[in-house]
């Protein structure tokens, strides 16, 4: 009978304790509900940091969009799934930042792209960034070289994508940065992208120079060098770089 006494006595303690964890489970449910879907944590101002390629109405209908479509603006939303549909949407914006300022504000911080280098093609020009990427279309800089590209050869520039895989992007942007640099010595008129493995930069006056994007940047910028010190170098018709360690050129 001892026996039969203590095993009632547990399982009345045992249904106690799992009666106590379901409805305290309930309650620690439906506060994160009634948070979840309090009005007082939805988002009702939206503070943006200044951009010149993106206007503030654009960035708060895109906002506006994705919260109906996520279904909540509540404490716990994550941000992270925002964020890279911002990028995705607006190329010219390289970095965004978001937080919560509570109770109800979301602050945007945007860091646009800058261009390094211009790519036309016929009557487009586009805007690549120091990582290759094309971010904006028929936008065009006086300031900034220009890269004339062969569709024939390459691929069209695509806003949203990259203008060559990594590895040639590296040399060619230290090539056109090189004489964007030292275009007070050497006239520095284009560059023409023949093929993904292929950029000629036309000099005027000077010779046409001929580089093979798949070979290392730094020997090309080097022969340059070395070549350009001779008197009659701007009255070269071509130098062509595309050997490894070697170096053709036409008086």
């Amino acid at each position: 009978m001892k026996y039969c006494f203590r095993s009632q006595k547990k399982s009345k303690k045992k249904k106690k304790w799992i009666w106590g964890v379901i409805f305290g489970s309930i309650f620690v449910l439906g506060g994160l509900f009634v948070i979840f879907y309090s009005p007082l944590f939805r988002f009702t101002q939206i503070q943006l940091s200044p951009a010149s390629t993106v206007s503030d109405s654009e960035i708060q209908s895109f906002i506006e969009t994705y919260f109906r479509q996520w279904g909540s603006q509540s404490l716990f939303l994550s941000f992270g799934s925002l964020e890279e549909k911002i990028l995705s949407h607006f190329p010219t914006i390289e970095k965004v930042s978001l937080r919560r300022r509570l109770p109800h504000t979301l602050i945007i911080t945007l860091t646009e792209r800058k261009p390094i280098l211009q790519a036309r093609l016929a009557d487009s020009t586009f805007l690549i960034d120091k990582n290759g990427f094309v971010f904006q279309k028929n936008s065009p800089q006086d300031n900034l070289p220009i890269l004339e590209v062969e569709v024939s050869s390459c691929q069209k520039p695509r806003v949203g994508e990259f203008l060559l895989p990594s590895a040639p992007w590296e040399n060619l942007s230290s090539i056109i940065l090189y004489f964007w640099e030292k275009k007070e010595s050497l006239s520095f008129v284009q560059g023409r992208l023949v093929s993904p493995k292929q950029m000629n930069i036309i000099l005027s006056p000077g010779p046409v120079i001929y580089f093979d994007l798949e070979e290392e940047g730094s020997y090309s910028l080097q022969a340059i060098d070395a070549f350009s010190q001779q008197e009659d170098f701007l009255d070269w018709k071509y130098l062509d770089l595309r050997s490894p360690n070697r170096a053709f050129y036409l008086e």
